[in-house]
């Protein structure tokens, strides 16, 4: 999902026939506030992407302290008091270090969750694609 205006749009994508499938392309996220990718973009966009997608969510300290640890790291990011069972890996891109938050990448799937080997390995190559992403954008806007 990129970051567009107060909002995000579903940019890429690649789905397997079994699994989880997507919105079309360069459809704009429902709820992002409550969507595991749009949490990832509410933690590192600020206020102002969650104000112009609020109210924020319930109980707000219990979703800022998962923005917080967004923040500091966590990438299985579980939609906030869905029902659905979807499990998200997900990390931020940025445009270049240091750079303006870009959007969000990862995987969605249903249950089961993968073996916490499987998960973490899961977790590495995620977090390794939006620091390659983070890298070429930054390479990008640079030229």
């Amino acid at each position: 999902f990129e970051v567009e205006g107060t909002g995000a749009l579903l940019t890429a994508k690649a789905e397997v026939p079994e699994g989880f499938h997507y919105i079309p392309l360069f459809s704009p996220m429902s709820g992002p506030l409550l969507h595991g990718f749009g949490q990832v973009i509410a933690a590192w966009a600020g206020g102002a992407f969650v104000r112009a997608n609020g109210p924020e969510p319930r109980p707000v300290a219990e979703y800022r302290r998962r923005l917080e640890e967004i923040r500091g790291g966590l990438a299985v990011v579980p939609d906030w008091r869905s029902d659905q069972s979807l499990v998200r890996v997900l990390a931020p891109v940025f445009v270049g270090e240091g750079g303006r938050l870009a959007g969000a990448l990862g995987v969605s799937f249903h249950p089961p969750t993968p073996k916490d080997e499987d998960l973490q390995s899961l977790e590495r190559a995620v977090k390794d694609a939006a620091r390659r992403a983070t890298r070429l954008l930054g390479e990008r806007e640079a030229r």
